[in-house]
């Protein structure tokens, strides 16, 4: 007797068309999300022109001139879009995951001025951070150390390898809005709404040592320092959008 199961399995008969069929569903995918992005970014930029945005603690960063900051600023996944639109036009590079919604984030970047790397530290790892390593010291670099499939607000230590190899301070961001929509995904993406007051607040920097992750004591213990200055730059900006700062 035959298994029905496999009658119905191309891919059960034919091994071979497994990678091609996979590939033609990546592609599909692919060409759905930048689909997508080019539908959805005129709406995005009319939304963003109704924001109210103040963006604290910004003397931390020099872009340009003879002092320019060797620094990773660092933020919760959930604030990467809208952040991003408050922080545009500095040229700033930024880690993008392969994931299909991460091909939408990296066509927005782009078009806003930011040079989109993609991969994470869970997927293309590798390659994305001596990716990064490579960008000159006078480029900031963003990073999501939540990223890209979370736990949410959990420091990963992909950020803290990248801050200790290429002597970079990490620059931990917040961000609140006064009224914001949620993404149904793993992060709760903010949404701020129609003329929302929308606040970015960037902390002190923090200084990670060379040669961190040889100490696995020592990758936990600024694993938690950097999970707790994020944590406060997202209550700054929280108090700020609410007054009390």
């Amino acid at each position: 007797m035959t298994d029905p199961q496999v009658e119905e399995s191309p891919t059960a008969l034919d091994p071979e068309i497994a990678p091609e069929l996979a590939a033609e569903i990546a592609e599909k995918k692919l060409a759905k999300s930048r689909r997508h992005a080019r539908l959805g970014y005129p709406i995005l930029r009319a939304l963003v022109a109704t924001w109210r945005t103040e963006w604290r603690g910004r003397e931390h960063l020099a872009f340009d001139g003879p002092d320019v900051t060797p620094a990773v600023l660092t933020t919760w996944h959930e604030s990467l879009l809208p952040g991003s639109f408050i922080a545009r036009d500095h040229g700033m590079a930024v880690m993008i995951s392969k994931h299909g919604d991460g091909e939408i984030i990296a066509n927005v970047m782009q078009r806003i001025g930011y040079q989109p790397v993609r991969g994470s530290t869970s997927r293309g790892g590798a390659r994305a951070l001596a990716a990064m390593l490579r960008i000159p010291l006078s480029t900031v670099l963003v990073m999501t150390p939540d990223g890209p499939r979370g736990p949410a607000r959990t420091c990963q230590a992909g950020t803290l390898m990248l801050a200790s190899k290429s002597g970079r301070k990490i620059l931990p961001t917040g961000l609140a809005a006064s009224r914001a929509w949620h993404a149904r995904s793993w992060d709760r993406m903010i949404v701020p709404k129609p003329f929302a007051k929308v606040v970015l607040f960037t902390g002190e920097p923090i200084d990670i040592p060379p040669g961190l992750m040889r100490d696995p004591e020592a990758v936990e213990y600024w694993r938690k320092v950097v999970t707790a200055s994020l944590d406060d730059a997202r209550a700054q900006a929280a108090a700020i959008v609410a007054g009390r700062a």
